[in-house]
């Protein structure tokens, strides 16, 4: 699949989107889709704070990353409603969490 060795986040969302449209009944599009939003709102929040230290305003940046981060919990919100049963997307969903708590949120 395309989505797993993207060029940039923005790509890898759209073949994500894609897949999705393509293969609505495939849960692991959902929770890839959730999983690329997590990491763009990781790198957002890693941007903000080497453009504080270079003196900038990471504002917008850190805007970003809440942006993201706020997709990505509605994505796997919307995954688990989908397929409940699928442990997996429930893992996914306890990481996303976790990674938001220790990098996202302390950032905001």
């Amino acid at each position: 699949m395309q989505g797993q060795f993207p060029v940039n986040a923005t790509q890898a969302i759209a073949d994500l989107k894609t897949a999705i449209s393509l293969n609505p009944w495939n849960d692991q599009y959902r929770a890839q889709l959730a999983q690329t939003y997590s990491s763009a709102a990781i790198n957002a929040v890693m941007a903000a704070s080497q453009a504080q230290q270079k003196g900038q305003d990471p504002k917008e940046t850190l805007a970003q990353a809440d942006a993201a981060s706020g997709l990505a919990q509605q994505t796997l919100k919307a995954t688990i409603e989908f397929w409940p049963r699928a442990y997996d997307n429930s893992a996914v969903r306890a990481s996303l969490y976790h990674q938001w708590v220790r990098r996202v949120q302390p950032a905001l």
